[in-house]
């Protein structure tokens, strides 16, 4: 099982991709939908190109990886995002950021 440690503040999603972030230069970031609807999340690159998009579901929660100058944003700010860290039981922790 992973065990994540949060080292951002949480913040809501930006709507499009000018609003988009890079949560910190994160490489693992936490993902949570607060609301009762699905919503889809868009990742895109420094150049503002969607690289991928994926439906986070109701009250759902996953932790994703990408490049640190990578952005995402969402549909509605009821999608929430933080920087992790990926703690190894039994290994040194590594700041992942």
């Amino acid at each position: 099982m992973s065990v994540y440690r949060f080292y951002s503040t949480e913040i809501s999603a930006g709507a499009n991709v000018g609003a988009a972030s890079t949560v910190g230069n994160a490489s693992l970031v936490h993902v949570r939908n607060a609301g009762g609807t699905a919503r889809l999340v868009t990742l895109a690159n420094a150049a503002d190109a969607t690289i991928a998009t994926f439906t986070i579901p109701a009250n759902g929660t996953l932790v994703i990886a990408k490049e640190s100058t990578d952005q995402l944003f969402a549909a509605n700010a009821e999608v929430r995002f933080n920087g992790v860290m990926n703690i190894n039981p039994g290994a040194q922790t590594t700041y992942i950021g």
